[in-house]
């Protein structure tokens, strides 16, 4: 597959050209926040499964993974914003 362009972004209205636009990609681990509604309907719809069930290719219950803390990269994107601004 060839590298494709990506569309020009719309004017921002004051006369200066746009700002670039980039995709960030942080390593993550475990499930994050628009994660979860796809993991309860797998989980409670598709499979069945009940929240004491195990899961014992991530050694938790289903209801141990869904209630496990998600990391917050905030941290890590900080300084892009601020420097953005």
């Amino acid at each position: 597959m060839g590298r494709r362009r990506p569309p020009q972004a719309e004017s921002n209205g004051s006369g200066h050209p746009p700002r670039p636009t980039f995709l960030l990609g942080l390593a993550s681990v475990g499930l994050h926040t628009n994660g979860y509604s796809l993991a309860r309907r797998l989980f409670f719809e598709k499979l069945r499964m009940r929240p004491g069930d195990p899961v014992p290719e991530l050694g938790a219950t289903v209801a141990e993974l869904l209630l496990a803390p998600h990391r917050s990269y905030y941290e890590q994107i900080e300084p892009l914003l601020d420097a953005a601004s």
